[in-house]
């Protein structure tokens, strides 16, 4: 189901263009490799699961579904109009 979601692609083609190119995250912490949660962008990535590298795969993934409910829809109404008459 979540493979026809935009939101799943959406999300971590949007999370790899934020944090990407985020080299450090600030943290006052007085040990911060151990009290803080992420470092930089590259642990935000590792943490959600998501890769740099399906970055245009999830592109095209959102192009196909717009596309393709689109195409649905066109069809529902296309059928629905030729039974009407």
């Amino acid at each position: 189901m979540k493979y026809i979601s935009s939101f799943y692609f959406g999300f971590e083609a949007f999370s790899v263009n934020q944090w990407k190119e985020v080299d450090e995250i600030e943290c006052d912490a007085p040990n911060p490799e151990e009290d803080c949660a992420f470092l930089d962008g590259r642990d935000v990535l590792d943490f959600y699961a998501h890769d740099e590298d399906r970055l245009p795969f999830d592109l095209g993934m959102l192009l196909a579904l717009a596309v393709g409910f689109r195409f649905i829809g066109y069809l529902c109404v296309y059928f629905r109009a030729r039974r009407s008459y």
